[in-house]
Protein backbone atom coordinates (compact mmCIF):
# COMPACT_ATOMS: atom_id res chain seq x y z
CA UNK A 1 0.00 0.00 0.00
CA UNK A 2 2.95 2.34 0.58
CA UNK A 3 4.14 1.69 -2.76
CA UNK A 4 0.87 3.09 -4.50
CA UNK A 5 0.56 5.86 -2.07
CA UNK A 6 4.58 6.88 -3.16
CA UNK A 7 3.82 6.40 -6.60
CA UNK A 8 0.34 8.68 -6.47
CA UNK A 9 2.11 11.51 -4.52
CA UNK A 10 5.02 11.25 -6.59
CA UNK A 11 3.17 11.54 -10.02
CA UNK A 12 0.87 14.52 -8.54
CA UNK A 13 4.22 16.31 -7.69
CA UNK A 14 5.96 15.68 -10.73
CA UNK A 15 2.26 16.72 -12.49
CA UNK A 16 2.92 19.93 -10.43
CA UNK A 17 5.87 20.90 -11.61
CA UNK A 18 5.23 20.02 -15.10
CA UNK A 19 2.15 22.29 -16.10
CA UNK A 20 3.27 25.25 -13.88
CA UNK A 21 6.61 25.50 -15.59
CA UNK A 22 5.31 25.58 -19.23
CA UNK A 23 2.77 27.55 -17.88
CA UNK A 24 4.78 30.18 -16.20
CA UNK A 25 6.81 30.70 -19.20
CA UNK A 26 3.52 31.29 -21.22
CA UNK A 27 3.70 28.45 -24.23
CA UNK A 28 0.70 28.99 -26.33
CA UNK A 29 -0.78 26.34 -28.14
CA UNK A 30 -1.81 22.96 -27.30
CA UNK A 31 0.66 21.05 -28.69
CA UNK A 32 3.27 22.76 -28.07
CA UNK A 33 2.00 22.92 -24.00
CA UNK A 34 1.99 19.44 -24.23
CA UNK A 35 5.06 18.57 -25.52
CA UNK A 36 6.39 21.68 -23.22
CA UNK A 37 4.93 19.40 -20.16
CA UNK A 38 6.39 16.02 -21.58
CA UNK A 39 10.07 17.55 -21.55
CA UNK A 40 9.89 19.32 -18.55
CA UNK A 41 8.53 15.94 -16.72
CA UNK A 42 11.43 14.04 -18.35
CA UNK A 43 13.82 16.62 -17.38
CA UNK A 44 12.43 17.15 -13.63
CA UNK A 45 13.46 13.08 -13.08
CA UNK A 46 16.61 13.20 -14.50
CA UNK A 47 17.95 16.63 -12.76
CA UNK A 48 16.56 14.78 -9.67
CA UNK A 49 18.13 11.01 -10.56
CA UNK A 50 21.43 13.04 -11.40
CA UNK A 51 21.45 15.41 -8.21
CA UNK A 52 20.74 12.68 -5.66
CA UNK A 53 23.06 10.04 -7.22
CA UNK A 54 25.81 12.71 -7.10
CA UNK A 55 25.11 12.92 -3.43
CA UNK A 56 24.39 8.99 -2.93
CA UNK A 57 21.11 9.56 -1.61
CA UNK A 58 18.90 7.97 -4.14
CA UNK A 59 16.03 6.71 -2.14
CA UNK A 60 12.24 7.18 -2.32
CA UNK A 61 12.29 9.63 0.59
CA UNK A 62 15.16 11.78 -1.26
CA UNK A 63 13.22 11.47 -5.03
CA UNK A 64 10.15 12.55 -3.26
CA UNK A 65 11.75 15.03 -1.22
CA UNK A 66 13.28 16.37 -3.83
CA UNK A 67 10.72 16.63 -6.09
CA UNK A 68 8.72 18.32 -3.81
CA UNK A 69 10.97 21.25 -4.02
CA UNK A 70 10.79 21.13 -7.18
CA UNK A 71 7.34 21.56 -7.92
CA UNK A 72 7.50 24.45 -5.02
CA UNK A 73 10.15 25.98 -7.27
CA UNK A 74 7.82 25.65 -9.79
CA UNK A 75 4.88 27.22 -8.67
CA UNK A 76 6.53 30.04 -6.97
CA UNK A 77 7.65 30.58 -10.58
CA UNK A 78 4.43 30.31 -11.70
CA UNK A 79 3.17 32.81 -8.91
CA UNK A 80 5.82 35.35 -9.80
CA UNK A 81 5.01 35.09 -13.30
CA UNK A 82 1.52 36.91 -12.63
CA UNK A 83 -0.04 33.71 -12.83
CA UNK A 84 -0.86 33.00 -16.44
CA UNK A 85 -3.46 30.36 -17.35
CA UNK A 86 -2.59 27.38 -19.76
CA UNK A 87 -4.21 27.06 -23.37
CA UNK A 88 -7.63 26.91 -23.48
CA UNK A 89 -9.13 24.67 -26.30
CA UNK A 90 -8.90 21.51 -24.89
CA UNK A 91 -12.69 20.52 -25.03
CA UNK A 92 -12.97 20.91 -28.68
CA UNK A 93 -10.37 18.25 -29.43
CA UNK A 94 -11.97 15.86 -26.98
CA UNK A 95 -15.22 16.29 -28.34
CA UNK A 96 -13.95 15.93 -32.09
CA UNK A 97 -11.83 12.56 -30.70
CA UNK A 98 -15.06 11.36 -29.05
CA UNK A 99 -16.93 11.82 -32.87
CA UNK A 100 -14.23 10.36 -34.49
CA UNK A 101 -14.22 6.88 -32.16
CA UNK A 102 -17.72 6.43 -32.94
CA UNK A 103 -17.51 6.72 -36.69
CA UNK A 104 -14.77 4.46 -36.56
CA UNK A 105 -15.22 1.57 -34.11
CA UNK A 106 -12.22 -0.91 -35.17
CA UNK A 107 -9.35 2.31 -34.48
CA UNK A 108 -10.79 2.68 -31.48
CA UNK A 109 -10.25 -0.53 -30.07
CA UNK A 110 -7.10 -0.73 -31.57
CA UNK A 111 -6.02 2.32 -29.82
CA UNK A 112 -7.50 1.41 -26.38
CA UNK A 113 -6.00 -2.31 -26.94
CA UNK A 114 -2.39 -0.05 -27.32
CA UNK A 115 -3.46 1.99 -24.41
CA UNK A 116 -4.30 -1.26 -22.54
CA UNK A 117 -0.73 -2.89 -23.56
CA UNK A 118 1.24 0.25 -22.81
CA UNK A 119 0.08 0.46 -19.12
CA UNK A 120 0.95 -3.21 -18.50
CA UNK A 121 4.59 -2.64 -19.58
CA UNK A 122 4.76 0.24 -17.38
CA UNK A 123 3.72 -2.08 -14.60
CA UNK A 124 5.78 -4.15 -15.55
CA UNK A 125 8.85 -2.17 -16.10
CA UNK A 126 8.55 -0.56 -12.71
CA UNK A 127 7.44 -3.48 -10.33
CA UNK A 128 9.84 -6.13 -11.61
CA UNK A 129 13.79 -6.02 -11.99
CA UNK A 130 15.25 -6.53 -15.12
CA UNK A 131 16.49 -10.87 -14.90
CA UNK A 132 17.26 -11.27 -18.67
CA UNK A 133 20.83 -12.47 -19.93
CA UNK A 134 20.89 -9.01 -22.06
CA UNK A 135 20.06 -6.60 -19.53
CA UNK A 136 21.95 -8.46 -16.92
CA UNK A 137 25.54 -8.56 -19.15
CA UNK A 138 25.69 -4.68 -20.72
CA UNK A 139 22.53 -3.09 -20.68
CA UNK A 140 23.01 -2.37 -16.73
CA UNK A 141 26.47 -1.75 -16.60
Amino acid sequence: MLDIAATALGTIVLLTSALAIPTALRVRGRVPFFVATLVTAAASVVLVFILLSLAKTLTRPGILATQAGLAAAALASWALSGRPRPPTGWQEGLRAAILASRKHPAETIAAALAVVALIVQFVVAVRVAPNNWDSMTYHLA
